[in-house]
């Protein structure tokens, strides 16, 4: 017989998408745990993190540390960002830890799961139009630019030299010439001096 024991994953309609192929001649079988997850993911990462997770996604502390100790001894510091891959004893699902600041060149608090998002949209999903809300902390040449699911730039939103603030500007979903940008997946970017800050997901319905 061959058992398959699927625990603390990623499985995009759950159980309907696993098969057991007729080789298997009905010696094949598996155990699916409650722990794993076949509900939209939420990640919301631009072109830079692509699977970075929104802060209402399941997979946050969704991970399990109940792993032999061979697995543990090499399992790495950080995430493919950079950020600690272990935070209050706890670790997200994916390959990224969830943390707002993704990416950034700030230093870490000693709580990184607590500190406030830099750029935010909302309603998302929209249709006609949204909001982004951004801020900075220091006198500094800030960007909010929309990208589309190829990686380029459809949007200008804000670009110049700012005092310490912020802001909430409305997008209507058109581009930079006022054409109306087709349903689907955009990307809107937050740059401090040239260098992302932060990036959020957008889905136009």
């Amino acid at each position: 017989n061959t058992n398959l024991n699927i625990y603390n994953s990623l499985i995009e309609n759950g159980t309907e998408s696993i098969e057991i192929g007729s080789s298997c001649n009905g010696d094949c079988f598996y155990y699916y745990d409650t722990t794993n997850i076949d509900t939209d993911p939420l990640f919301y990462g631009g072109p830079d993190f692509p699977y970075n997770l929104s802060n209402e996604s399941p997979c946050i502390d969704a991970g399990t540390l109940d792993l032999p100790q061979f697995i543990l001894d090499n399992m790495p510091d950080t995430d493919l960002a950079g950020n600690p891959r272990i935070v209050n004893d706890k670790i997200d699902m994916g390959c990224y830890e969830w943390n707002p600041t993704v990416g950034t060149d700030e230093p870490e608090t000693q709580n990184p799961k607590r500190q406030t998002p830099n750029l935010q949209v909302f309603p998302n999903p929209f249709s006609t139009a949204t909001n982004i809300a951004a801020r900075w902390e220091t006198t500094a040449r800030v960007n909010i630019e929309v990208y589309n699911n190829a990686s380029l730039r459809v949007k200008t939103l804000q670009s110049g030299k700012q005092l310490p603030g912020s802001c909430q500007i409305p997008w209507n979903g058109t581009d930079n010439i006022g054409n109306k940008l087709p349903a689907g997946i955009y990307f809107v970017v937050l740059r401090v001096n040239g260098r992302e800050k932060e990036s959020v997901k957008v889905v136009r319905e």
